[in-house]
């Protein structure tokens, strides 16, 4: 279990820090994540007083006793990993120090693409410490959603179509624009080209049916084996 304690003031902003932290914790992570959220002092405090134990928070310091909140947090989570959110009123000398010893700064005005880089960045880099060097390497996506990371290990197969490519895990689909040419140089050696339309996961294939041209995947899925690719996959059984 993580907890994460979230507050700002601004309520779009908290919206999109829950949003976004509860998706890249299911892309990057297999734990239960518990969230508190605050969007005042008198609500912060309140969790402050909860007995939890809070491993990662992410704190709104421009209103009233802010910093104060954030020396408070600190003293009772001495582990947690704290993002601060800040603007250009407060100066960094008043965080930037033991007793707050953030990990992260969010420096209004922020604007999706700024907030999210900077979360991805925060929660990667605290999943890191958190997993240690078991940390799940991830395929970067860039798409109309914006950039996500994928971890390999969730990945089935690629497959290319009408010009834009597919990525299939066992809940999602994403489309992007690239190339299975380009592919095939940046994944890692766990992935296979099996026909000029599909590259599969070699951890994610369940059985090889050469006589049928056909590979069967953990997910029922089946994907063709074209001539070109036969002798590398009959390598694989």
């Amino acid at each position: 279990m993580i907890s994460m304690l979230i507050c700002s003031s601004n309520q779009q902003e908290l919206a999109y820090i829950l949003s976004y932290t509860r998706r890249q914790a299911a892309l990057h992570s297999e734990e239960c994540w518990e969230y508190i959220t605050c969007e005042n002092e008198k609500s912060l405090n309140a969790a402050l007083e909860k007995d939890i134990s809070y491993d990662i928070a992410c704190i709104d310091i421009t209103f009233k006793n802010g910093i104060e909140t954030a020396q408070q947090l600190r003293k009772v989570n001495p582990s947690a990993y704290i993002m601060i959110i800040s603007d250009n009123a407060v100066s960094p000398l008043e965080y930037v120090r033991p007793s707050v010893m953030p990990a992260g700064l969010m420096l209004r005005p922020l604007n999706k693409k700024s907030l999210g880089e900077s979360l991805e960045e925060n929660l990667l880099a605290y999943l890191k410490i958190f997993y240690g060097d078991n940390i799940v390497e991830s395929f970067t996506l860039d798409n109309k959603e914006g950039r996500q990371l994928i971890p390999y290990s969730k990945i089935i197969y690629f497959e290319a179509r009408e010009k834009k490519i597919t990525l299939y895990t066992s809940k999602d689909e994403y489309c992007f624009y690239d190339t299975l040419e380009r592919l095939e140089v940046v994944l890692p050696t766990e992935f296979v080209r099996t026909h000029r339309s599909y590259i599969v996961s070699k951890n994610k294939i369940s059985k090889i049916i050469l006589s049928k041209n056909i590979i069967i995947l953990t997910g029922g899925e089946m994907v063709p084996v074209s001539r070109t690719y036969r002798a590398v996959v009959k390598e694989l059984r």
